[in-house]
């Protein structure tokens, strides 16, 4: 199989987000940038230099009937809204003629993917929203612990001297006790209680709204609904895409002075992955 360069498949990402924005723009669905797409556009106008993937995020109404009308020839859309037996926790949209292999996940089929992320309603006590992202939490660690191999945590690994070292490896100890434990069971029923959990409230009925089935910002992805009642355009890799309106709260709440550039030892990927065409195939 040929390898896939970083560039080609930033180039890849690209053109399943064009198809995509198409054909949501075509039959009126929602959906804007999200998490480290969205800082690429606004501080680079595209991606991050040193990322290497691309997020959207959409209102849950509009996320289900997207995903269950989107068709394509070499793009696939693979959720546990679509497919019972997905182990993916939020939807992917795969170029069906690429390959990955991963150091640190199990030997499960992946492509060249981009992520859709669902945004759903939060009740309007903030004791049952903490409640659900704690919840939550808890079922995304069961769920990760099934599609995980055995590898050192790398969380913590910018701190690792003084106090902060123990956590790395406390980590570690936790990861490697549950994937030998709760790793065993599979990983599409814990997709499917994380969806049922997390859909259970609409994004048009409450003041607040958070995406729920990803994890890494627990609390901060909690926003208010005002921030995305309005679409602005922004640039990215030359071409305009949608963002909420108040992107500007939304990225300081997530990433804080979020146009400051981070410290050179931490401009790098969060994947470990390399892409393979399966056959000699064009972009």
């Amino acid at each position: 199989m040929k390898k896939i360069s970083l560039d080609e498949m930033k180039k890849i990402e690209l053109n399943m987000l064009i198809d995509f924005a198409k054909f949501c723009d075509d039959n009126n669905f929602t959906y804007y940038l999200s998490g480290g797409s969205l800082l690429g556009a606004v501080r680079h106008k595209g991606f991050i230099p040193w990322d290497d993937d691309i997020d959207i995020m959409m209102p849950r109404e509009d996320y289900n009937k997207a995903l269950k009308t989107y068709k394509s020839d070499i793009y696939e859309i693979d959720s546990i809204i679509v497919n019972e037996s997905s182990y993916n926790r939020y939807a992917r949209i795969n170029n069906i003629n690429t390959k990955l292999e991963s150091n640190l996940r199990k030997n499960l089929e992946e492509s060249v993917f981009i992520d859709i992320f669902p945004i759903d309603g939060l009740p309007d006590n903030k004791f049952l929203q903490y409640g659900i992202f704690c919840i939550q939490q808890l079922l995304i660690a069961f769920h990760l612990s099934t599609i995980l191999k055995y590898t050192v945590s790398s969380r913590y690994e910018d701190r690792e001297s003084g106090f902060f070292a123990w956590r790395k490896y406390f980590r570690t100890f936790i990861k490697f006790f549950m994937v030998a434990t709760i790793g065993k069971t599979n990983p599409s029923t814990w997709a499917l209680i994380l969806n049922r959990i997390a859909s259970k409230e609409s994004f048009y009925n409450h003041d607040y709204v958070a995406i729920l089935v990803s994890g890494p910002h627990f609390t901060k992805e909690r926003m208010p609904k005002k921030v995305y009642e309005r679409k602005v355009q922004v640039e990215f890799e030359g071409v305009k895409f949608w963002a909420p309106s108040d992107y500007d709260y939304y990225l300081k709440r997530l990433y804080g002075k979020y146009m400051e550039l981070p410290p050179l030892d931490k401009r790098i990927s969060h994947h470990d992955f390399k892409a393979y065409w399966k056959e000699e195939n064009e972009i």
